[in-house]
């Protein structure tokens, strides 16, 4: 299994060259750099673990943390993107894997990183970037789910627009009226359940809140408290 003195040594070029990267660890699932400071998204490539000790997984992630989904290590936002080696470099036969005895491989990663994976994520710092990337790069997705649909009309103000996709689509969020096979202690049901009722009431004070405290919950449960900048969401700066 992919192990922590593995992925130090393989990160350690990226992190001297690149201040703005740290390291965080998942015990279960694998490691991850991110990208700081954090706002209301989190940048981040995940080294992932898989069932063959030989090789490991790589992908991208750009994670709303603002979601009303409590935090798991294996909940991503909607954009994501596998990374593979380099057509060039890797070993014929070995269809892009990252395997830790192919001595070409550790190179190839600093350079995959910093060429195909930084420049996509580092303009993505502010949640109007992310939102416009989404959209333009993750349409099937944004078009798939009426819940991430509205919460990002939501963050950007367009309060007409989002109750417009509620009222057509969130009508069964109704606290107490948990569909079936929606399990009672799952707090997602509640928080859309709050989050439809404010947003119907034009309550953008119990908006702000309601985001600002699952964003918390995110940064904590990630342990990057001292790389978060809270800033104020696109709506309230519009108030």
């Amino acid at each position: 299994m992919t192990n922590a003195r593995q992925v130090k040594k393989l990160v350690a070029p990226l992190l001297a060259r690149n201040p703005d990267l740290i390291l965080s660890e998942h015990k279960t699932q694998g490691y991850e750099l991110c990208l700081v400071p954090v706002r209301h998204v989190l940048r981040h490539i995940w080294i992932q673990r898989v069932s063959m000790a030989n090789h490991f997984g790589l992908q991208f992630q750009v994670t709303e943390m603002f979601r009303p989904e409590p935090h798991d290590p294996m909940t991503f936002g909607w954009c994501f993107d596998l990374v593979g080696r380099s057509p060039l470099t890797h070993p014929p036969g070995t269809g892009g894997c990252w395997y830790w005895a192919d001595p070409t491989m550790a190179a190839d990663f600093v350079v995959q990183i910093e060429e195909r994976v930084l420049p996509v994520l580092r303009p993505l710092d502010t949640v109007e970037a992310f939102i416009a990337y989404a959209r333009q790069h993750r349409e099937w997705a944004w078009s798939g789910d009426f819940t991430c649909r509205t919460i990002m009309e939501i963050v950007l103000g367009n309060l007409e627009a989002a109750r417009a996709i509620w009222a057509e689509n969130g009508g069964w969020f109704v606290p107490g009226n948990r569909p079936p096979g929606n399990p009672g202690d799952d707090p997602a049901f509640d928080r859309y359940c709050a989050l439809g009722a404010a947003l119907m009431a034009d309550d953008r004070a119990e908006l702000a809140r309601l985001l600002h405290a699952w964003e918390g919950e995110w940064v904590a449960a990630r342990k990057l408290s001292a790389h978060w900048q809270p800033t104020p969401f696109p709506f309230e700066r519009a108030i």
